[in-house]
């Protein structure tokens, strides 16, 4: 999925000798990440958030890539058969979460959604043509989150279904934005703005002393506008 948001400035209504902000940038789990953090932050405390910054992606995106062949997720969909696959504790509750919001959703949220997201090019895999009606037909027999089931205390994920595959997509890029700001705040750190992917969650206040403004970008091709700004404080923003 593709998501593109804008982060605004406020010209002219923050304080002219307020910290400017430190931007941490790069590229994870498919998708470009943004963390900005207002505040007076040194070089040696600026290279060690970084740090961390970058070994909790690596961590999320190692456990539940699609994209990487030796992830635990990629070797759960590589698992043939219906015994019980271990998975960290991360990866379970992130499942389960997933499960519970489809439940919820009627199953309007399904992570074994896979087969059709890579069927149309939005996954790891580049297909030749669209499928036709045959092809989904056939996609669709192999999707079901009722298929997959928890043993919390084995700390195991099973499938009932040959061929179920599985995409976290629509919820490991947001599980990692979290796991981020609970590190910030665990810093005592309380103005910033994270952004993976198009998943947002701000908290506080940026460099010129205003709250975050998301600018989403309006859906016309050929033309880069903003539909809309969201100003965010604690609370969180997903576009796609």
């Amino acid at each position: 999925m593709a998501a593109f948001l804008f982060l605004l400035c406020a010209a002219g209504c923050g304080r002219d000798n307020a910290p400017r902000a430190r931007a941490f940038t790069g590229f994870t789990m498919g998708a470009a990440y943004t963390v900005k953090v207002a505040g007076a932050l040194d070089a040696q405390a600026s290279a060690a958030l970084r740090g961390e910054i970058e070994s909790i992606l690596a961590r999320v995106d190692g456990r539940m890539s699609t994209y990487k062949p030796d992830s635990e997720l990629s070797r759960f969909n590589q698992h043939g058969n219906a015994a019980p696959f271990a998975l960290s504790a991360e990866t379970l509750a992130v499942f389960a979460c997933a499960l519970e919001i489809s439940r919820q959703s009627g199953g309007a949220f399904d992570v074994t959604v896979g087969p059709l997201v890579n069927a149309y090019g939005f996954g790891p895999e580049t297909p030749a043509a669209a499928p036709d009606a045959e092809a989904l037909e056939e996609l669709r027999a192999r999707i079901g989150y009722r298929h997959l089931s928890i043993d919390a205390e084995a700390g195991t994920l099973a499938k009932d279904l040959a061929g179920l595959y599985c995409d976290l997509s629509a919820i490991a890029k947001g599980y990692a934005v979290d796991q981020v700001a609970g590190m910030l705040e665990a810093k005592g750190i309380g103005n910033y703005m994270i952004e993976v992917g198009g998943e947002v969650r701000a908290r506080g206040q940026n460099e010129r002393g205003v709250l975050w403004r998301i600018g989403i970008e309006r859906p016309v091709a050929g033309a880069r506008g903003v539909q809309r700004v969201v100003a965010l404080d604690g609370l969180a923003l997903a576009t796609s």
